[in-house]
Formats: structure tokens, sequence, C-alpha cells
């Protein structure tokens, strides 16, 4: 139902007709409306009871402020006419097809119906003017009805939201908001004076979206295809700089077949998992944090073996015959097919104590306070079986797990202090 709703103020008392009524009645007869909706204070009720008689075809309600001089406090106003709004949301009128008219009413009464149809998602905005009279009022013949789209300061609205979703990790939910695929929705959809900041908060979106979600191929593909319009100021901070973009390229490169070759492309993704880490602990995502923490103790395994040039996915049983059979002596076969083995990072763990390769106190110990808690996922691909691992311990204990993987991480090699800068995001709540 189009629906037009009007505030409805004093005019002048000696020429309501002129000041009120005319205008009042040329607005509603102005845009096909099916219904109407009149919105006076205490004091001039008895005026939208008049406008209401002088338009007997039309179905008109009254719904006035509900206390005397309300009409002067925006707040109250505020909060009136928020819920007219909810009012016709809720019986299934779309927002698109309200009009608001604040011509009349109070400052306060005025201000406070504007910021109120924004915020619901009114279509537009109404006010009339014309030439005026010794007294201030449009003179009746020369009324001019000028229809304002309120998109604009939704754009800013939705960009200045997106922007705090963005600072949070929020991606998908800041690329969903805005539909810019097609050229020709965006002057459709968005003023052009926003359309720059529009394209770049999307392309934002998408690029860190494609790399926290371990695309490194789509993200490069995205930092390559940046928005022709110039960079608004905000969101320079957001931009990943030729360094990181340098580091990306280098992810985003298939792994080297020599094991040999392996360590420092694993590295690279190690740093970047445990940055993945600690933004999903920011996010209060623990669980995920978790299993990303579990990942980065079993990289750590991985790549001391890779500097041995060995793969733990795929060892050659001849090279490692001799631990191969320490193990089975002591109970613990190792598990071969067709003359390779895979290893758990348990077993990683002891094939490098075997081969006295380096590693860390706090990894080569199964039951050191880094590893007690990740040990639960050793053979499974759940981190937590049946009940979560992070709902039994506080949210600061996960924190000190990553802040102590973090440490390990930088001792194994002097550059990896280098890869977790390049792998943090640069965004502010970081």
């Amino acid at each position: 139902m189009k629906t037009l709703i009007l505030s409805i103020g004093a005019g002048n008392r000696d020429d309501l007709e002129k000041s009120l009524f005319a205008p009042v009645l040329k607005s509603i007869g102005d845009g096909g409306f099916e219904r109407v909706i009149l919105v006076p204070s205490q004091t001039t009720l008895d005026r939208a009871v008049t406008i209401r008689d002088r338009v007997p075809g039309l179905h008109v309600d009254i719904v006035p402020l509900p206390k005397e001089e309300m009409e002067n406090d925006a707040d109250a106003c505020f909060g009136h006419f928020d819920g007219v709004f909810l009012d016709l949301l809720t019986e299934g009128v779309p927002a698109r097809e309200i009009t608001v008219d604040f011509t009349r009413g109070t400052k306060a009464m005025s201000v406070a119906i504007a910021m109120a149809a924004v915020g619901r998602g009114v279509n537009i905005l109404r006010y009339i003017e014309g030439e005026r009279d010794n007294h201030g009022s449009v003179i009746p013949g020369t009324e001019v009805i000028r229809n304002v789209n309120p998109e604009l300061a939704r754009t800013r609205r939705d960009l200045d939201v997106s922007l705090r979703l963005l600072n949070h990790f929020q991606f998908q939910a800041v690329e969903t908001m805005f539909r810019v695929e097609d050229p020709k929705w965006l002057d459709v959809l968005y003023p052009r004076g926003l359309q720059p900041e529009v394209l770049w908060i999307h392309w934002l979106a998408r690029f860190w979206g494609a790399w926290d979600r371990f695309d490194y191929a789509a993200a490069v593909r995205i930092l390559e295809t940046q928005p022709p319009e110039p960079l608004p100021v905000a969101f320079r901070q957001f931009l990943p700089g030729p360094d990181r973009g340098a580091f990306l390229r280098r992810m985003a490169k298939p792994l080297p077949g020599a094991p040999g070759d392996r360590a420092a492309p694993a590295r690279d993704l190690a740093a970047d998992v445990l940055r993945n880490a600690r933004r999903r602990y920011i996010a209060g995502a623990y669980e995920d944090a978790f299993v990303r923490a579990y990942r980065v103790l079993e990289m750590y395994g991985q790549i001391r073996l890779f500097t041995r040039g060995l793969d733990s996915e795929n060892l050659d049983a001849s090279a490692i015959q001799g631990w191969i059979d320490e193990e089975l002596k002591a109970g613990r076969p190792v598990p071969v097919r067709r003359r390779r083995a895979q290893l758990p990072r348990g077993r990683v763990i002891g094939l490098l104590n075997y081969l006295k390769v380096d590693v860390h106190p706090l990894v080569a110990k199964r039951k050191s306070p880094l590893a007690a808690g990740l040990e639960a996922r050793n053979d499974s691909l759940l981190i937590h079986g049946y009940a979560a691992q992070t709902a039994r311990r506080d949210a600061r204990d996960l924190g000190k797990i990553l802040t102590q993987l973090e440490r390990v991480f930088v001792q194994e090699d002097a550059g990896n202090q280098s890869r977790l800068e390049l792998a943090s995001f640069p965004f502010p709540s970081v």
C-alpha cells in the first residue's frame, strides 16, 4: 500500500488555509497514495482531524504525539516516528512504498521524522517550497513539491558499517552488502559521489576474504584488478602494500617438488596459519583458532623434516628404516604401505629426535604446556571429538597458546619474524 506520512504543525493561525491546509492537501494529492498517516502534536490534533475530513475518499490515520510539548523534543519525536514506521513495516508495507513529508511541524519534528525515515529505509523524503508572502507562508498556487532520495545518507551509513565490519574481519558480510558485479547497477543503487568508496570497500572485502580463507590464487587475481577510481583516504590503511603483495604471490606458487626445497614455503604458510588463528581468536571463533593452532604444531615438525630433505606425508621407508626398526622393538609399529610412510605429529617428533634434528623443547615434549591442550587431535580430523576443546578452557589460555606458538615459530628460523609481520593484516583492530 503506497503510504504518505506527514507531520502536522500549527501553521499561521491567521490563515490556516494558505499556511497549512493547502500545501498538505497538495502533497496528499500528488503521488497516487492509498493511505495517509498524519502525525500532529497534541495542540495540532484538531488540524489533523480537519485535514482527514477534507479527503473523505482516502484511508487517513491520525497518530498524534502522545504527550504535550513533545513536539519540541527531537529525541522523543524520533522514538514516536520510529514506532510509526515499525508498525507499517510489521504490517507488511515495504519501506520503498513509504513517502515522508516533513514540511509541516516543528523543527524538532522535522529533524526526527527525517532521521527515523532514513533509519528505516524509507524511499522518499518530501518537502514543499514556493513563493512566500509577508508572513512567510507559501502562496497558494506556487507550491512546488521536492522529493529527496535519502540513498546518499543510507549508503554513507552502510559504508561506515562495512568499514567497521572489515576491521573485525567480517569479509563475507561486507562483500554481500554491496552489489557491484554489473556496472549498470552502480548508478541505480548508489549515489555517484559514493561509488568509488562502494567499489573499493567491496574490492577490499573480496581481496582480504580470499586471503583469509587461504585462497591465495584468487587473492592474487583480485590484487591485480583494483578499481580504476582513486583510492579514498579512509581505505588506505587497508591496502596490502608491495611487501605483503610479494609475500602473497610467494604463497600462491605451487609447493616445490623436492622436500628439501619446501621448508621456506612451509614456513610462509605456517606464519599465515598462525596469523589466521590470531584473527579467529580476536573474532571469538575459539574452536577455529584451536584447529589452526594444532595445524601449526603439525607444520613445525614437517618443516624440520623438510630441512633434512624428508616429507612426513610421503616418507621413503628405506631412508628411515633404522627408526622404524626401533619403533617396532618398542611396540610402536610404523604403518608402511608400498614402502611409503605417513606420520602424524607425534610420530614426526619422535623421528626428528631420532635424527637429532633440533626441535624446540615445548614441541618436543608431548605433554608440554603447549602441546597438552592440542594433543587430542593427534590422529583425528576433528579437534574436539564430541565436545569443544575451547569450552573447557578460559579464552585467555588459548591466547597464551597462540603466543607460545608464535615465540616457538620465531625461534625456528631467522626469517620467521618477518614472515609473521607480512602475514598480519594491516587493520587497526589487530
